[in-house]
């Protein structure tokens, strides 16, 4: 019987925990990447708390506070190098796995020659996306397809399970 309540303690404890931990983790950060006729142009990662990220619903940046764009990367160079003019991002919560569903951005190069990068990408429009580089004089300079690569989600509570798991097995090795 008293195995039987230390046992029960023990799972209690442990659940909660994991709830602490869970809603510990401020957000959720989806990857994907830019891919361009075929190559991959750079990468997108856009922020969810974890509220909106387990709403279930079809979040919008446009009119949701709780997403952002965390970073872009293009050729290379990271977020601090652009300026961002407009940004929107629409993603299903339902289904984090399958990523960005609309994603539009315009951002210009802080720098020598301050080229300018124009995207749209629509899930479910794939004639309407493009990308577009314009040259400091203003003129189209590059134009393409645009495709974005599979989604990679972090999952913080996953983290904090394993982590969880692994301190449970060492505690019990520890007792015997």
């Amino acid at each position: 019987m008293k195995s039987l309540k230390k046992l029960v303690s023990n799972a209690i404890l442990a659940t909660s925990l994991l709830f602490a931990s869970s809603f510990a983790a401020n957000a959720v950060v989806i990857t994907q990447d830019i891919i361009v006729d075929g190559f991959t142009f750079g990468t997108i990662e856009v922020e969810l708390t974890q509220t909106l990220a387990n709403s279930g619903d079809i979040v919008d940046s446009g009119f949701d506070s709780g997403i952002s764009l965390f970073s872009i990367e293009l050729f290379g160079l990271p977020t601090p190098a652009f300026t961002q003019f407009d940004f929107q991002v629409a993603i299903d919560t339902a289904d984090l796995s399958a990523g960005i569903e609309f994603f539009a951005l315009d951002v210009q190069e802080n720098g020598f020659d301050d080229w300018s990068y124009q995207f749209i990408f629509d899930t479910f429009d794939p004639f309407g996306n493009f990308i577009d580089i314009f040259s400091p004089a203003g003129f189209v300079f590059f134009s393409a397809d645009v495709q974005l690569g599979e989604a990679r989600v972090s999952a913080p509570a996953t983290i904090a399970l394993l982590t969880l798991a692994i301190g449970g097995v060492l505690l019990r090795r520890q007792r015997k």
